[in-house]
């Protein structure tokens, strides 16, 4: 069985760093700075409500490897690899007609279980973040499961 990550707080040198680099796109400069995946560092600044002024195109070899790797992975896997976000993977993805394999978007029972255990405390885009899946993937889950919100 595979290891759970730790999941470590961004220091505050760690954040300015995202602060100041992330608007220019320099997301694997702060990757390697920080030792954090490129998912990982787009998803603070996303938390964050950064945004980066740099249009990045899809060059051939990225469009080739997405066809390749999308229909049996996730996006999430898929943006690490590529240094993109997961968000972008599934837009190019789409724009290409690409579609997933058939039974993998079953959620597993980890899945799940962390869904039933975050979704009552923790807002849905925190809770898309730790689980892999997008926030409306995580509402049809929850409404699905019974699940509701802790008041």
């Amino acid at each position: 069985m595979a290891q759970k990550k730790k999941l470590v707080p961004w220091s505050d040198s760690e954040l300015k760093l995202l602060r100041r680099l992330f608007p220019k796109g320099k997301v694997k400069e702060i990757a390697e700075k920080t030792g954090r995946t490129l998912a990982a560092v787009v998803r603070q600044a996303y938390r964050m409500g950064l945004a980066t002024t740099k249009y990045n195109p899809w060059l051939a070899n990225e469009v080739e490897l997405l066809k390749k790797l999308y229909p049996n992975e996730r996006a999430h896997s898929i943006a690490d690899k590529l240094g993109r976000s997961w968000l972008s993977i599934n837009q190019k993805a789409y724009r290409l007609g690409l579609k997933k394999a058939e039974g993998l978007t079953r959620w597993s029972i980890r899945e799940e279980s962390l869904l039933r255990k975050l979704f009552p405390n923790n807002s849905a885009r925190d809770v898309a973040s730790r689980v892999g899946r997008t926030v409306r993937a995580i509402y049809m889950k929850a409404r699905e499961l019974g699940l509701k919100k802790k008041s």
